[in-house]
């Protein structure tokens, strides 16, 4: 169930005060203000940039595992769903489906793929390592190409049509 995380609608001016006031329309909605959702969900994301900006600085390579779960907060994708979720007066059931739920997070993962596929060369190239190819090929072991191939597989497994499938398939047993 949503429920408000006491952050007052009217914040100072801040740069979440800025984003509260950008995103006003987020407080009419009946199940709650979908503003301090926003703001709970932006703030975890603020928080694990500054991780990310941890490791940056101290060299720290993360397993494959561990990179993702960060990567995860910090691609920004879940603030963002609650934009689109403005105007969309759904009930909680809709929103935490667990088939919902699911698609959110295969669209998140999703975005790190293909983020990292492309961004790999010209990361590699300014030593960033903050990177899922560079992660793999560090973790296993594997050349370029390989570790390309192993988020390509990823990618495949998590693709949208089989979160899909796994709920028609459910839905009708």
């Amino acid at each position: 169930m949503r429920q408000s995380i006491g952050i007052s609608c009217s914040m100072p001016y801040t740069i979440l005060g800025e984003i509260a006031r950008l995103f006003g329309p987020m407080q009419s909605n009946s199940q709650g203000c979908l503003l301090n959702i926003f703001l709970e969900k932006f703030t975890a994301y603020l928080r694990a940039v500054v991780v990310e900006a941890l490791d940056r600085e101290q060299g720290r390579r993360r397993s494959i595992d561990d990179f993702l779960k960060l990567w995860r907060k910090t691609i920004g994708i879940t603030p963002c769903f609650l934009i689109l979720e403005m105007g969309m007066d759904f009930p909680d059931e809709v929103f935490y489906h667990p088939v919902i739920v699911d698609l959110a997070d295969c669209i998140t993962e999703l975005m790190i793929i293909d983020n990292d596929m492309v961004s790999y060369i010209e990361q590699a190239a300014g030593n960033e390592f903050h990177n899922l190819i560079s992660t793999v090929t560090l973790e296993l072991g594997l050349d370029k190409g390989s570790a390309m191939a192993w988020a390509a597989h990823l990618k495949f497994r998590n693709d949208l049509s089989t979160v899909l499938r796994s709920f028609f398939m459910g839905a009708f047993h």
